[in-house]
Formats: structure tokens, sequence, C-alpha cells
């Protein structure tokens, strides 16, 4: 028999996705966990749609980005950045991954998305099939 060693998996960089849902706030939760296992990069994304009034958009961004940053108060890292958009959020989230070569994205399985996009096709699930890293999604 061979014994062979295998390399802790760390993730330097990872993305995760927030809209203020209770699945992406347990995204976050694995993302702090992560990150501090790692000494990590952090990118907390959030997608606003381009229809929301600039003031709206603003408002909600900070309060939904400052919730998720608060988890990371105690968590050693090398970096948390955070990036508020508007547009399509699965091509923002890709856009944004993609742009910072992270090695991981976390996000909700579902999150506050309308029934045209249950229709259609979820973010987490497009963001999936098309990321070039490691999507990992949470119930």
């Amino acid at each position: 028999m061979v014994k062979s060693k295998v390399a802790p998996f760390r993730m330097k960089k990872i993305l995760v996705a927030v809209d203020g849902s209770k699945h992406s706030e347990k995204a976050v939760d694995l993302a702090a966990h992560l990150a501090n296992e790692g000494k990590a990069e952090v990118y907390l994304v959030h997608v606003l749609s381009p229809k929301v009034p600039r003031k709206h958009y603003e408002k909600s961004c900070n309060t939904i980005i400052d919730r998720a940053e608060a988890k990371f108060k105690n968590v050693e890292l090398k970096k948390l950045e955070i990036i508020c958009t508007n547009g399509n959020p699965a091509d923002e989230i890709l856009r944004a991954a993609k742009s910072r070569r992270v090695d991981l994205i976390i996000m909700g399985n579902r999150g506050r998305g309308s029934l045209s996009k249950a229709l259609m096709g979820s973010v987490s699930t497009k963001v999936c099939k098309l990321a070039d890293c490691t999507c990992v999604t949470v119930k």
C-alpha cells in the first residue's frame, strides 16, 4: 500500500455573492470559515437590477454588505473588497470572479429573485455552469 500526502486545499481568493437572503447569509458564514482557515482574500459582491433608483441602490447595497461584512470582523484576512454593482446578477458575479481570478465562488442557491428567474434558470445555476473556478451553492 502506498501512502501519499495530500496538500490541504486552501482557497486564496473567495468571492461571495450576497443578496440579503437566508441562503446568502449561510454562504457568508461558510466563506468566513474557509477564509479564516487559509487567510484568504474575500470579495463580497452585491448586484442590483438596473431598474432600481440610485437612492435605493446605495441604501440596499450598504445594508446588505454591512451585514455580510460584519461576519468577517474577527476573521484574519489578507483583503476584504466590497463590490456593489448593477446589471444581470449572474453576468456581474462571473465578471467579478474572472477579473479577480478567484479560486472559489460561494452563493446561496435561492435568493431574492423573481418568478421569471425561476422559470428561466437561477443565478446560481448559470454561475456554476459558466464559472472558470470551483462553485459552492449553499442551502
